[in-house]
């Protein structure tokens, strides 16, 4: 497996955040590959990393939905097992019970994704895009259902049917709707959640605002009419996907972990 961190102006962000997670995790920084947008970037971070992080920087296109695409079609092998990462990742999470959960290593939960995605034949899966043990549950849903793009898995492919064109603000409700639309579906593994610096931390690769967000959605709408809805309850502009299909199972976290 492959580990894909995107990263943009925040040096000390992901070292104190993602890196971090993934030594807590034991992750062998040699199959990690940090992708940055130009070569000034790239001294920046060589400059700031360890060596063994350092050594696995390497040089994509400017913006997110680019820098992913470069390393989809140039990086990385059809067929290839990807998990994708922000830089400011704190943690991944298991829950426990209805208020309780705990860091989860990393593989754990990559290895309980890439099963569940490969016996529904299906090359996305994600997570519970919260940390909200409550609403979590041992539960496997597939069809369209939104994976955050903090942290989601794939199983890598050269099709560029599935790569996000409309822009950085919506990209991964956009990437699940291409899943849905050419794969059939995407997989959430609903007992894990990634526990992020949300629009909390200066730079990154992302341009959230909510005039992007808001012209995002209407593209999304425009292409994919009836497949959204607006979410209402949030103070800036929001989609909820129609789920299409989905599998539930209390011995999910047993068959998959």
């Amino acid at each position: 497996m492959r580990i894909c961190i995107p990263t943009y102006q925040r040096t000390q962000v992901l070292q104190d955040n993602t890196l971090a997670y993934l030594e807590r995790s034991e992750i062998d920084p040699a199959n990690v590959l940090i992708l940055v947008a130009d070569y000034a970037e790239m001294s920046a971070y060589r400059e700031a990393l360890a060596e063994q992080w350092a050594s696995q920087l390497r040089l994509t296109a400017p913006g997110l939905i680019q820098s992913r695409a470069f390393a989809r079609h140039f990086l990385l092998d059809d067929g290839e097992e990807v998990m994708w990462l922000d830089d400011d990742v704190k943690s991944m999470r298991r829950m426990l019970n209805s208020k309780e959960h705990e860091e989860a290593p990393l593989m754990e939960i990559a290895e309980a994704g890439f099963d569940a995605t490969r016996e529904l034949f299906l090359k996305l899966w994600g997570v519970y895009p919260t940390v909200n043990p409550f609403f979590m549950g041992p539960r496997v849903r597939a069809g369209l259902w939104y994976c955050v793009g903090a942290a989601y898995g794939e199983i890598n492919t050269h099709d560029d049917r599935l790569d996000p064109m409309f822009g950085d603000a919506k990209e991964d409700v956009e990437r699940c709707l291409r899943h849905h639309e050419t794969v059939g579906g995407v997989v959430r593994l609903d007992w894990f959640a990634v526990q992020t610096g949300y629009f909390r931390t200066q730079g990154g690769i992302q341009n959230r605002t909510n005039a992007s967000m808001l012209k995002n959605i209407q593209q999304l709408e425009a292409r994919w009419p009836g497949r959204l809805r607006r979410n209402t309850k949030k103070d800036y502009p929001d989609v909820l996907m129609v789920d299409d299909w989905k599998l539930k199972s209390t011995e999910a976290m047993e068959v998959w972990s």
